[in-house]
């Protein structure tokens, strides 16, 4: 069984599939370094979102009506 994940930061996109130690990045707990070796082995996968579509937004930010309106459409599956 495969865990997908969702993320529309290309920079995380990019920390999730090639591990890179440079001085932004050495701060980056352990449990992260956990996450990476999972997706190295390929039972997670790290897939590209567009923002418009990223649902955790319409918990997280202050939105227009008609993006909040269609995100919990999308979450509601209408």
């Amino acid at each position: 069984m495969v865990c997908e994940v969702y993320e529309n930061k290309r920079g995380t996109l990019e920390l999730g599939k090639v591990q890179k130690m440079h001085p932004r990045t050495r701060h980056i707990a352990l449990k992260y370094h956990h996450v990476h070796e999972h997706v190295k082995i390929g039972s997670v996968r790290i897939n590209p979102i567009d923002t418009h579509e990223q649902l955790a937004d319409s918990f997280t930010k202050p939105l227009q009506k008609q993006p909040f309106q269609y995100l919990c459409g999308n979450l509601c599956g209408w």
